[in-house]
C-alpha cells in the first residue's frame, strides 16, 4: 500500500533533530514517483511547522482518525468544539467539518472523513472556509488521479 498526499502517518523511528519520537504524527505533503519516498510535514503543538522530512515507506505507518483525535485532545485539553456542520450537504451528505478553538485562541477546522484535511484560522469562519477549500482540492485531486473519493459518498445533481 502506498501513502497518499494529505494522508496522516506516524513515524517508526525517532527524529532527534526535530525532537520527535517514534509514533509522532505527520502529514504526507508530497509523494515521489512510484512511492519511493515521501515528504512528510510535522507540526508542533503550537501549530507551527517543526520540519519537513523526506521519508521512505518503511519508516512510516498509516494513522487512523481516532488516533488524531486522541492526540489533539491530549495536547489541547481545553480545546472545545465550536461548530460542526454538514459539508457540501447537497453533494456529499456524509462529509462534515468540525471547528475547535485551541489554547492559543486560533481555530482549527478539520474534515474527519478526509485524513489530513485540517486548517487554522484566526476565526472559526475563516478556518472553516479554508477547510472547505482544502477538502474540495483533495477530492478534486483524488478524482483526477482516478482514485475513489470514498465508497459512502454519492454525487447527486
Amino acid at each position: 500500500m502506498l501513502f497518499k498526499e494529505h494522508q496522516t502517518v506516524e513515524i517508526r523511528k525517532d527524529l532527534s533533530h526535530l525532537s520527535l519520537e517514534a509514533g509522532a504524527s505527520g502529514v504526507v505533503v508530497h509523494v515521489y514517483p512510484n512511492g519511493v519516498a515521501y515528504e512528510v510535514e510535522f507540526i508542533g503543538e503550537d501549530g507551527r511547522t517543526l520540519g519537513v522530512e523526506t521519508m521512505e515507506y518503511d519508516e512510516l505507518t498509516p494513522q487512523q482518525i481516532a488516533g488524531i483525535r486522541a492526540d489533539a485532545e491530549k495536547h489541547l485539553p481545553s480545546g472545545r468544539v465550536i461548530s460542526r456542520q454538514s459539508l457540501f450537504s447537497d453533494v456529499l451528505p456524509d462529509l462534515h467539518i468540525t471547528c475547535t478553538q485551541e489554547l492559543d485562541g486560533r481555530h482549527l477546522a478539520e474534515v474527519p472523513e478526509l485524513p489530513g484535511v485540517m486548517c487554522h484560522g484566526p476565526t472559526s469562519h475563516e478556518a472553516m472556509a479554508k477547510g472547505q477549500a482544502l477538502a474540495l482540492r483533495v477530492l478534486a485531486e483524488r478524482l483526477e488521479l482516478g482514485e475513489s473519493v470514498a465508497s459512502s459518498f454519492t454525487f447527486r445533481i
